[in-house]
């Protein structure tokens, strides 16, 4: 993101910072082929919550992430 910086409200650069990260949803476990052996993975979706040093606007956005499971046997 080019732009990951910047508050949506008053649109000043480097004044974001995050206040918190929560895991809204886990997604299925999938197999990939890594060195001739079988790695789970599972893509979870969480949500970011930003606050603007500026302003004090606060705003959350959702991302998801592919994360490796261990012990999914």
């Amino acid at each position: 993101m080019l732009f990951k910086g910047r508050c949506p409200s008053c649109k000043k650069l480097f004044k974001v910072h995050e206040i918190g990260d929560e895991l809204i949803s886990q997604g299925d476990i999938y197999y990939k082929v890594e060195n001739n052996s079988r790695v789970a993975y599972q893509k979870n979706m969480y949500r970011a919550d930003y606050a603007c040093n500026h302003c004090q606007h606060e705003w959350s956005k959702k991302y998801f992430k592919k994360e490796k499971v261990d012990n999914c046997d």
